[in-house]
């Protein structure tokens, strides 16, 4: 465990405060500067059973919601002694301890969903409280004399992700039949529009999407620059459930996508399967297929569905040399699923190790906004809710990841997300600008 609160310590300073790391203790009793008192939470008796869940409604420390222990603070002129638990709620909340506890929590997919989770019945899903936690520590340390680096208010980094989910609508004379068929029944007018797409895919097919998409991420990359904006799309390389469609069996075909996608530098990660997510072993042999198309390694995965059993999905990402996992979203609510908008070492719960795997906190996808069984918003509320979201990344100089689907920004659809993510694109553009003027004024002694 030493390993893991001090990761949680250094992780909870932030960047450019790692030599101060030992000046915070999570004892009983230290003459260190800030004093964490544990709570029960890794005693034998309590972890991983029911009587480690916390209880709600959660007591605050400092105004943030606090999972284990109290509120109390007691101050010296030389040192705080905090009663809450920092380090067993930032572990809990990183480690996706929940996850692995409620095991029998699921929906019909097989996923934890966000509104069973801790943070959304306790109202404290849309706020980092992990990153609260280090401002609230920094500020003690601050407030007994020493100096302290304050992480700045702008974007660590942003990555704009699409999982490729269906390369094209018609690829099968099967569907572009029924296609036909139910045109011709409704009397509609693009009655032949199946068979232009099955002909030529690239050109008809409504959801190849993906000139549109890379023009509108390439806007961004290239103002923001490639050391801090990425535009990834995760391919399939394999399944074999009806909720895996079977695109990559058409090897010359994703072979031309992953060609035109590497072209305008964009980063090819693995999509895993449905099949992979109840079968981790399965994610070995899926990312071997796809590196064979791509002809180079793959690192990066978000698994497809967003499904993730705990620890066995996250073992055999590791196991598969997977090093970067973007999966850490719920499909039902927005928000920060791991408690941060920090990137995160993967700390497996069942036999407590800090792992090599690095989690992205995804924090938007498009489908859950819009769709009933979701959170059922309009335009309007769903932009309204990205703006405040990116607004804390901003703040809390943490990576912001969106996730936009091909399929959701067809020309043709009646839903909104092509617009919207045009103007998700361009709120981020203008907060970025802010950042510039303000560098540059600060540079200029304004």
């Amino acid at each position: 465990m030493e390993e893991i609160i001090r990761y949680i310590t250094t992780f909870l300073l932030g960047e450019g405060n790692e030599a101060l790391t030992d000046l915070i203790a999570y004892s009983r009793n230290s003459s260190a500067p800030i004093v964490i008192q544990p709570s029960s939470f890794f005693d034998p008796k309590v972890y991983l059973t029911e009587l480690s869940m916390p209880q709600l409604p959660l007591q605050e420390c400092c105004g943030v919601p606090v999972l284990f222990g109290d509120n109390k603070i007691v101050r010296s002129q030389n040192q705080y002694i905090v009663y809450a638990d920092f380090i067993a709620s930032s572990y809990f909340l990183m480690s996706r301890y929940e996850e692995c506890i409620c095991r029998n929590i699921r929906d019909q997919h097989g996923r934890f969903t966000g509104k069973d989770s801790l943070p959304f019945r306790g109202n404290f899903l849309l706020r980092p409280i992990v990153d609260e936690y280090g401002k609230i520590l920094r500020e003690f340390l601050r407030e007994l004399g020493i100096s302290v680096a304050e992480p700045s208010h702008e974007f660590q980094h942003i990555y704009l992700t699409h999982d490729v989910d269906e390369i094209w609508r018609w690829g099968n004379l099967q569907n572009v039949l029924k296609t036909f068929v139910k045109k011709m029944i409704r009397k509609e007018r693009e009655v032949f529009e199946s068979f232009k797409g099955w002909y030529d895919y690239k050109k008809y097919d409504p959801i190849f999407t993906f000139p549109w998409l890379v023009k509108q991420d390439q806007k961004l990359v290239k103002y923001i620059g490639k050391e801090r904006c990425t535009s990834v799309f995760f391919i399939k390389g394999g399944g074999h459930d009806k909720k895996d469609d079977f695109y990559y069996k058409k090897r010359r075909r994703v072979e031309d996508l992953i060609d035109y996608l590497l072209k305008n530098s964009c980063i090819i990660g693995l999509h895993a399967s449905f099949s992979a997510g109840k079968d981790p072993d399965k994610i070995k042999e899926e990312k071997k297929y796809l590196e064979n198309i791509r002809k180079d390694k793959v690192y990066w995965n978000r698994n497809h569905y967003l499904c993730s059993r705990e620890p066995e999905d996250m073992e055999g990402l590791i196991a598969a040399g997977i090093t970067d996992d973007f999966t850490m979203g719920y499909a039902d609510q927005v928000g920060f699923r791991l408690g941060t908008c920090q990137p995160v070492q993967w700390i497996n719960p069942l036999t407590k190790q800090l792992t090599s795997l690095v989690l992205h906190p995804m924090v938007i996808m498009d489908c859950t906004l819009n769709e009933e069984r979701y959170m059922n918003l309009d335009k309007i509320e769903a932009f309204d809710l990205i703006s405040k979201l990116v607004d804390i990344v901003k703040i809390y100089h943490g990576e912001l990841v969106l996730l936009w689907h091909n399929t959701s920004v067809v020309r043709q659809n009646s839903g909104y997300h092509r617009e919207l993510y045009k103007e998700t694109l361009h709120y981020i553009f203008r907060k970025s600008m802010k950042e510039k003027v303000l560098e540059k004024g600060t540079r200029n002694g304004v």
